[in-house]
């Protein structure tokens, strides 16, 4: 009888190594190295390869692109507008954050959907449920961690041809294939057992839904080519001790990877918010130094958003500059051109910069918007609630239009805001701080 062969892999990088070491020469991560089976050499006797007939554009039979819909407008838009058939998504999250909760009302949207929980009991799903609202008949679930088994299951129930099946696997780092003798979540169960599930979800035709759990790091645990397996990869982000909840696409083999869902976590489960821009907004009713609004594109949807800033003398001889929301090395830029520019000096004060709600973003728009709060929290005049600024900022204090401007004016001229200072207005941040009265 052959002897069994192993190696050792990363659990970060999937670098190999012939024997254990403490740490990993490709990365240099420590205590990393997992020992797994590898397939013994092929036979010498193996059948000759026969050459394939490689198909023209006209020769290929198009499916149809029929999406379906799980009845959540944001989720549906995320995905570029719903499922498709065989479709696989990976949707990571922080513990907490709402991810079993959202799925669980995605699937009971489906005419079937089976939901696999490798992590929790059967009670504590139903318990979930029950707090959701959830009485659909047509969900049915099972308590698994082998996902040979899972798959026998899913076949027994003769769902092929099934066009609106939904499978939910949490999570795939806890399922495991008895082929392997490495612990669930290693890099060699996790791959395998999401290959066997993709191609499960390609032979049935049905969409599947691996949940993934997320890294200290904020990254998706397991290896990195998990996400390159999948067909789409959500997260869902946000602070779980506030209600603001994004869904955002980072891949979509199906659609746009630019566009997010916004939702608002209630007792009942979470709240799809259709009219975000009003959502941001509803608790800002007292001018106050240091806030103003700005508006931002995510996918195609223009948002807006209030950026703040505060600004307190330093303790020590070298300040802190904190963002939240906001990119650090702009912030940093932007105290430069407001020093050499404006003539405002921050060398002495501590900076923060934050967005409302713990929106994230990189939109060049919010530039304006930030250097007006810095100013107005440093010299501690409030700015016009009515007031919008938009526009990139340049290292010679200059304002640049911005992509998409038109929508953003239309959006914050919805609102009701007249005042907007934007690069048609104002050329430089100087002159758009005069207008804006804090000069």
């Amino acid at each position: 009888m052959p002897k069994t062969k192993t190696v050792f892999v990363c659990q970060n990088c999937n670098a190999t190594s012939p024997q254990w070491q403490g740490k990993c020469f490709q990365c240099g991560s420590w205590n990393s190295l997992v020992e797994e089976i590898i397939a013994g050499p092929k036979s010498s006797s193996s059948s000759i390869l026969i050459p394939l007939s490689p198909l023209t554009l006209n020769q290929i039979e198009g499916k149809s692109s029929q999406r379906i819909s799980c009845n959540l407008l944001e989720f549906d838009r995320v995905l570029g507008g719903g499922f498709v058939s065989g479709e696989v998504v990976l949707l990571g999250g922080e513990p907490g954050i709402g991810k079993s909760t959202l799925i669980l009302q995605v699937g009971a949207a489906f005419s079937s959907c089976i939901y696999v929980t490798a992590e929790e009991s059967l009670f504590q799903i139903k318990t979930r449920a029950n707090r959701l609202g959830i009485q659909s008949s047509k969900m049915v679930f099972l308590a698994e961690n082998n996902v040979d088994s899972i798959i026998a299951t899913v076949r027994n129930l003769d769902l092929k041809g099934e066009g609106e099946t939904l499978v939910i696997i949490d999570s795939i780092q806890t399922v495991k294939t008895d082929d392997l003798s490495s612990v669930p979540g290693t890099v060699g169960q996790v791959q395998e057992c999401a290959r066997r599930l993709i191609a499960l979800a390609r032979d049935l035709s049905v969409a599947v839904v691996l949940i993934g759990q997320v890294t200290k790091e904020g990254s998706l645990a397991g290896p990195k080519t998990l996400e390159h397996l999948v067909d789409a990869v959500l997260y869902l982000e946000g602070d779980r001790f506030l209600d603001f909840r994004v869904l955002r696409g980072v891949k979509n083999r199906f659609g746009s990877v630019n566009e997010i869902g916004l939702f608002s976590m209630q007792e009942n489960g979470l709240r799809q918010i259709p009219n975000p821009s009003e959502e941001l907004l509803k608790d800002r009713v007292t001018p106050a130094s240091g806030s103003v609004l700005s508006v931002i594109i995510e996918g195609q949807r223009p948002l807006t958003v209030e950026v703040q800033a505060l600004t307190t003398a330093t303790s020590f001889g070298f300040p802190r500059r904190t963002v939240n929301g906001f990119d650090y090395n702009r912030l940093l830029m932007l105290l430069a051109v407001l020093q050499k520019r404006v003539n405002f000096n921050f060398a002495n004060f501590d900076v923060y910069l934050s967005l409302s709600h713990g929106f994230k973003t990189n939109d060049p728009a919010l530039d304006l918007a930030a250097c007006l709060v810095l100013v107005s929290a440093l010299k501690n005049i409030p700015l016009d609630l009515k007031m919008v600024a938009l526009g990139e900022v340049d290292l010679l204090g200059n304002i640049k239009k911005v992509s998409q401007n038109e929508k953003r004016i239309i959006e914050a001229k919805r609102l009701g805001f007249e005042k907007i200072l934007e690069s048609g207005n104002c050329q430089t941040v100087k002159e758009a701080l005069e207008r804006s009265g804090i000069l």
